[in-house]
């Protein structure tokens, strides 16, 4: 289907280009949305199930370049915080812990100490196989 969108007529290109098998878009100027879609699929292996605005992706390391950067700019500019204020001055329950002592710069920076990697999938494997198998799926 063709689009005169030149935001959906980039994702549709970049999917038939076999960039990746689907892509959600949301752009907001000053709090109004301006863009929301949707193109491709969940996966190129297995057909069927198309993206929708509703879809999630797991951003896993993203999130730090997405998120997390751009809300500690914004709240930097704002004058709320500065690279080196501890966690425990933000997130209250962290005082007396390692996290709460790291700087938001040592977090940033990979240099706090603090274990890099979790794996967390495991345990909910296995939370997952104690609930019949099922809960992955919802």
């Amino acid at each position: 289907m063709a689009t005169t969108n030149p935001l959906q007529a980039t994702l549709q290109a970049a999917v038939d280009d076999g960039a990746f098998p689907g892509a959600v878009l949301a752009v907001r100027l000053r709090g109004t949305l301006i863009y929301e879609g949707a193109v491709g699929r969940l996966s190129p292996q297995i057909p069927g199930e198309g993206v929708t605005i509703h879809t999630c992706y797991d951003l896993a390391s993203l999130t730090k370049v997405l998120a997390t950067t751009t809300a500690l700019l914004l709240l930097m500019q704002r004058g709320k915080l500065t690279l080196d204020d501890r966690i425990d001055r933000i997130l209250i329950a962290l005082q007396g812990s390692a996290a709460g002592a790291a700087s938001i710069h040592q977090l940033l920076t990979h240099s706090s100490g603090l274990p890099g990697w979790r794996p967390y999938y495991e345990r909910l494997a296995s939370l997952d196989a104690g609930m019949g198998g099922g809960a992955a799926g919802r």
